[in-house]
């Protein structure tokens, strides 16, 4: 009985024994394989902090990890079509004109006011005349003795060579008198076409320096529009009588065809590169005021 007894207690710590050395030697190969392990696990390290910063990547660029993008605010242009080309503007009159006294003058009176409509050849402005008229008159005299001199010398039958020379003072006195009546002229200011006086630079009784502008007269009923900064390459696709559409900042309802009529051959002053383009209107909206802001869409062939 103590034998048996003996053989069952012993089992178990065979057993065991066995169950024991088959884990130790399972450690004594994972010991002796540890290198490898090692270097498996920083390979998955890198990896793992490899997805890490890919993630963050994503994150920062406005995608979330399906593939869409976060929502997020962004100013926008409208997109125009590749067959229009487009640029600021100014509305501009194709008539106009400035006007001043080729040789100034004192005591400067104004007949029209701002805002008025005069008449082609309608009287504007005058400075005084005195000295220009007595210039006239001496001219008068002078040219009346030349005159009085070569019919004497004809009269009389004097040498061809005398005559010659009373012929060329005659002459002379001729244009005095042309420029005197000419001087006489630049005291006034007649309106060279009909239209409306936009500005008055001056008051009576100053006095005018020679060439000075103190009237700027237009004709609104020629109001076009000039672009202000078409780029050389969108100058390039734009041609005479090409349509165009219009927009103005100051009705922002309303909208204007017209067509190209001018493009400039040479760039605008000014620091970038730009043509001045002109678009002719088809209408012409009420109370469209020379130097208003202006938008142009133009269709290109």
């Amino acid at each position: 009985m103590a034998k048996g007894h003996s053989t069952r207690a012993s089992s178990p710590n065979i057993n065991l024994h066995v169950r024991y050395n088959v884990w130790d030697n399972y450690h004594v190969g994972s010991f002796l394989d540890n290198g490898d392990e090692n270097m498996h696990i920083r390979k998955i390290s890198l990896i793992f902090i490899a997805l890490l910063v890919l993630a963050q990547l994503v994150a920062c660029s406005g995608f979330n990890i399906g593939g869409t993008p976060t929502p997020f605010f962004q100013a926008s242009t409208p997109a125009l079509e590749e067959d229009t080309v487009s640029a600021s503007g100014e509305v501009v009159p194709q008539k106009w004109v400035s006007l001043g006294f080729p040789s100034g003058g004192q005591n400067v009176k104004f007949f029209p006011v701002p805002g008025q409509y005069v008449y082609h050849y309608q009287f504007l402005a005058s400075v005084d005349n005195l000295s220009a008229i007595s210039a006239r008159d001496s001219a008068n005299a002078q040219l009346a003795s030349a005159e009085a001199n070569l019919q004497h010398l004809k009269d009389v039958k004097a040498p061809d060579l005398d005559i010659t020379a009373a012929e060329a003072s005659v002459s002379a006195a001729q244009s005095s008198l042309d420029l005197a009546n000419q001087a006489l002229q630049d005291t006034k200011i007649f309106s060279p076409f009909s239209g409306l006086i936009v500005e008055i630079n001056g008051h009576e009784g100053e006095i005018v320096p020679p060439g000075q502008p103190v009237i700027v007269l237009a004709d609104f009923s020629t109001l076009q529009v000039q672009t202000t900064d078409m780029s050389e390459v969108d100058a390039t696709r734009v041609q005479v009588g090409d349509a165009a559409e219009v927009s103005f900042d100051a009705f922002p309802n309303i909208s204007v065809s017209g067509k190209v009529s001018r493009i400039a051959l040479k760039d605008s002053p000014g620091s970038g590169v730009y043509y001045t383009v002109t678009i002719d209107l088809d209408t012409i909206p009420d109370e469209l005021r020379w130097g208003m802001s202006a938008y142009v869409v133009i269709t290109v062939k």
